[in-house]
C-alpha cells in the first residue's frame, strides 16, 4: 500500500511540522519503534483549536480537532524519514487527550477523528492501540493533543542500510561472513564482533541487528 498515494486520494495536506519549543525533541527513533511527541490541535490556517469540548465544541468539532491532531503527526513521520512513509511498518499506539468538562464522557468519540485519519492512510498497518483521556485543560488552551508510537520497516526495499550477514553454524559465533555483493566495501571475515569490525572499518553507523534473523543495517 501506498500511504503516500492515500494521502493525495484522501485530499489530505499535511501541516508544517513544528518545531519543539520546549527542551524535547518532537520525534525519537529508539530500535525500530519512533516515538511522536504529542501533536496540539491546529486548524488549516495555522490557528490554535481551543476550547473545552463539551462546553466551547461539541464532538464533531473535538473529533476534527483531533484528525487535525493525526495529520501533524504524520507531517512529523514525514519529516523524520525524510518524506518517505514507506519506512512506516505499523502504527503501534496512540494516546489522545481531550480538553473536556467534567461531564463530559465522549472522549473516545474524539479521539475517533485522530483513529480514523490513521486508519484510512495506513490501512490494516494502521490499526492501533489507544488509550483517550479527559484532562482539564492542555498546553496554550487547545482542544485536543495526540501523541503516537510507530514501527518502523528494518528494511527499505530503495534505502541503501541494507547489509545481510549469515548466521553462524556455530552457537559460540555471531556471525561467519558478510554475503558478497549485498553489503558496499570490502568483506570483512572473522566471528564475534564482526558487526563492529564491520562498522568501525566502512565508517557505518549500525542502525539493527537481529542475531536470529542474521539481519544487520548500516547507514
Amino acid at each position: 500500500m501506498n500511504y503516500q498515494e492515500n494521502l493525495k486520494k484522501l485530499g489530505l495536506k499535511l501541516p508544517e511540522a513544528k518545531a519543539p519549543v520546549g527542551n524535547y525533541v518532537a520525534t525519537k527513533i529508539s530500535g525500530k519503534m519512533l516515538f511522536v511527541s504529542g501533536q496540539i490541535s491546529i486548524d488549516e490556517k495555522g490557528e490554535l483549536i481551543k476550547g473545552k469540548v463539551g462546553k466551547d465544541l461539541d464532538v464533531d468539532s473535538g473529533y476534527n480537532a483531533a484528525k487535525r491532531c493525526a495529520l501533524s503527526i504524520i507531517s512529523q513521520i514525514m519529516k523524520t524519514c525524510d518524506n518517505d512513509l514507506t519506512k512506516i511498518k505499523s502504527c503501534i499506539k496512540l494516546t489522545g487527550f481531550v480538553n473536556s468538562t467534567d461531564n463530559f464522557v465522549d472522549q473516545p468519540k474524539v479521539i475517533n477523528g485522530a483513529s480514523d485519519l490513521i486508519a484510512s492512510v495506513f490501512g490494516d498497518a494502521g490499526m492501533h492501540t489507544r488509550a483517550a483521556v479527559s484532562v482539564n485543560s492542555l498546553p496554550l488552551g487547545v482542544a485536543v493533543e495526540v501523541d503516537a508510537i510507530f514501527e518502523l520497516n528494518l528494511v527499505v526495499d530503495d534505502s541503501p542500510i541494507i547489509g545481510y550477514l549469515e548466521q553462524s553454524k556455530t552457537k559460540n559465533d555471531a556471525f561467519d561472513l558478510i554475503k558478497p555483493g549485498l553489503v558496499p566495501g570490502p568483506t570483512i571475515s572473522g566471528k564475534g564482533n564482526l558487526v563492529h569490525e564491520y562498522a568501525v572499518h566502512t565508517g557505518a553507523k549500525m542502525l539493527f541487528s537481529n542475531y536470529q534473523t542474521g539481519w544487520i543495517g548500516f547507514n
